[in-house]
């Protein structure tokens, strides 16, 4: 077939597809589906929001909802909302090769507008579209399909660069950073073609979120590959890559910055990672590795943003960095007094009563590897380092490595006590993690948060990311919600001046 009648056909085909939708659209979001019984999932988690704050907080405070398989299918008649609201899907418990299907599926929200239908079928070997599916959600399993092919180029050109081969690799590293440029650009000129098939079928206001949202999730994408040499590479490649991202990344976000209005969660989050690897590049290039903190990316956002965009960027900060390391008084003071969207600054203040020094820490019932139940109250009168992770998490895993000195430190110390509060959706993996060593010590008190129905001190404490970290005294009241990171050698003797600050009261 020549070109033009391929062209000619596939615009028939999504004018076809248009006329559907606008007649079997009444306003209602829908998630349905079928999935192969040989999977053996007998019902799909998946997290729901529609709030103002929309996606930031999808991954801890939403509820979870189940959607339970009768005869293999599924449908789930969602809740209205004003407006775009997020879909999230959790990977299900079953076959090895169902959790596999699923996670492409995880890895961030679909966004869902006023008569959204998601629906998936799910083979042995793949899922795909069912026919249900309205064009904003096709868009997003194409955009998702496309993440898998490219994600696989990208780890062919890793494999080729070699970073353990330490032969040449400075001289190597700039040829590298250009194949992974040149292929990132690819990806996103890929993903705005799709985008522009689909654009006729979109509302207009909800087609500027859902571009935004796609564009600021592969960016982010690229700022942890940048990141991650930086930090983390061999010591003849971070050099090098803090010399290319100084040339090629400074100032890139202004492209879709200059026109964002706001509303787009994933992109907010791109802008607040700008800044922090922004930073990091910078302090690579003058004092080596340095764990980035709040304050300064706090001041880098209110420099480069204002109005609405520094709303949603500082509060994606927030979420990111102020909620999960410790925040000094004038830092909050700074950011409480410049976010201007209500619901966000009341987010911010109710956050840092919970989690203030000197509040109350969260009243629990949890079971231990043993089947025991443990409550706040059969820890009284000791200062208990909480540390929460999942299997899987590799910070979690160093983590646990960095903090053997603070442990040592404390070792035979009846007035400290270490608790690994584990939150895995499967309890047989979680006491397998917690036997192999990789998340625990021994002396360690391990507890399980549940299958996830009820994850209420996670909500609690506005648990985003992992590992987190609390120390509460002996009246069981908090001392630091994330203390000094210990994965920064330097960090260590902070965190052990602050556990024995602790514990003076009672020595």
């Amino acid at each position: 077939m020549k070109k033009s009648k391929k062209i000619k056909l596939h615009q028939f085909c999504l004018a076809l597809v248009v006329s559907l939708w606008t007649t079997c659209s009444l306003g209602q979001k829908v998630f349905m589906g079928s999935v192969d019984p040989s999977l053996k999932v007998d019902s799909i988690e998946f997290r729901y929001s529609g709030d103002v704050l929309g996606m930031g907080r999808i991954y801890s405070e939403a509820p979870a909802h189940y959607a339970r398989l009768e005869s293999g299918s599924f449908q789930i008649n969602l809740p209205e909302t004003p407006g775009p609201s997020y879909l999230l899907i959790i990977p299900p418990s079953g076959t090895l090769q169902a959790v596999k299907l699923f996670r492409p599926l995880s890895y961030g929200p679909f966004l869902m507008g006023k008569g959204d239908t998601l629906d998936l079928r799910v083979s042995g070997s793949r899922i795909s579209p069912g026919p249900a599916s309205t064009p904003a959600c096709l868009l997003q399993m194409q955009a998702i399909s496309l993440d898998e092919e490219r994600l696989e180029e990208m780890v062919r050109i890793r494999v080729r660069y070699n970073q353990n081969d330490t032969v040449g690799l400075a001289q190597r590293t700039r040829p590298y950073l250009d194949e992974i440029r040149a292929a990132y650009r690819g990806w996103e000129a890929a993903l705005m073609e799709n985008f522009e098939r689909y654009l006729p079928m979109l509302d207009p206001e909800f087609a500027r979120v859902l571009r935004y949202e796609q564009i600021g999730r592969l960016r982010n994408r690229e700022l942890g590959g940048f990141r991650y040499l930086v930090e983390l590479g061999p010591d003849a490649a971070r050099p090098v890559a803090a010399r290319y991202y100084m040339d090629s990344q400074i100032g890139r976000e202004q492209d879709y910055a200059r026109s964002y209005e706001g509303n787009s969660p994933e992109f907010a989050s791109y802008l607040n990672m700008k800044a922090v690897t922004d930073l990091l590049v910078a302090y690579s290039m003058v004092q080596g590795r340095m764990s980035i903190e709040f304050p300064p990316v706090l001041d880098i956002i209110a420099r480069r943003y204002q109005g609405r965009t520094f709303d949603e960027v500082a509060f994606s900060a927030f979420l990111d960095r102020g909620a999960r390391k410790y925040m000094d008084p004038r830092t909050f003071s700074v950011l409480s007094s410049k976010i201007g969207e209500p619901q966000r600054r009341e987010y911010v203040l109710k956050q840092r009563s919970r989690t203030s020094p000197g509040n109350p820490f969260f009243e629990f019932e949890m079971v231990d590897q043993d089947g025991q139940l443990v409550r706040n109250s059969d820890l009284e009168g000791k200062v208990v380092v909480y540390d929460f992770w999942y299997t899987g998490c590799i910070g979690c895993a160093v983590l646990h490595k960095a903090m053997r000195p603070v442990k040592d430190r404390f070792r035979g110390n009846p007035n400290v006590r270490f608790v690994n509060i584990s939150v895995d959706l499967d309890e047989q993996r979680w006491k397998s993690s917690v036997t192999s060593g990789t998340y625990s010590s021994e002396g360690d008190i391990n507890l399980w948060v549940g299958p996830g129905k009820d994850r209420a001190i996670v909500r609690h404490l506005g648990i985003n990311s992992y590992p987190t970290q609390v120390i509460v005294d002996g009246n069981n009241r908090v001392v630091a919600m994330n203390p000094p990171d210990v994965r920064t050698s330097s960090q260590v003797p902070g965190f052990i001046e602050m556990v024995e600050r602790a514990i003076e009261p009672k020595m």
